[in-house]
Formats: structure tokens, C-alpha cells, sequence
């Protein structure tokens, strides 16, 4: 993971990949995006702390 202070650090190949890179995931939205969408912004706090130690 890396920090930018502001675009004027970022290197010119970081970016060349953001302007010119495959920058679309696709994304399938069913039942478990969202089950993962809820544990990830819902208010279980429990349940996100957990996941976040297994992942």
C-alpha cells in the first residue's frame, strides 16, 4: 500500500497504469455481494472484526 501526499508524488509509471491500464473488474451482483456488502458497511462490528482477522 502506498501513500500519496498528492498526484505530484505519483511516479510516471503509476501513472501510465491508471490512464492506461485495464482499470474494469467485473462485478456480479447477487445474494453474496450482498451478504459481503453488509459485513463490510453494515453495523456489525463484531462480524467485520472477525472477518478482518481471518482474511
Amino acid at each position: 500500500v502506498h501513500y500519496y501526499k498528492g498526484l505530484g508524488s505519483m511516479e510516471r509509471a503509476d501513472w501510465d497504469m491508471i490512464l492506461n491500464g485495464d482499470s474494469l473488474i467485473p462485478i456480479t451482483y447477487d445474494k453474496k455481494f450482498d451478504e459481503t456488502f453488509e459485513l463490510l458497511f453494515g453495523n456489525d462490528t463484531e462480524a467485520r472484526k472477525a472477518w478482518l482477522q481471518v482474511s
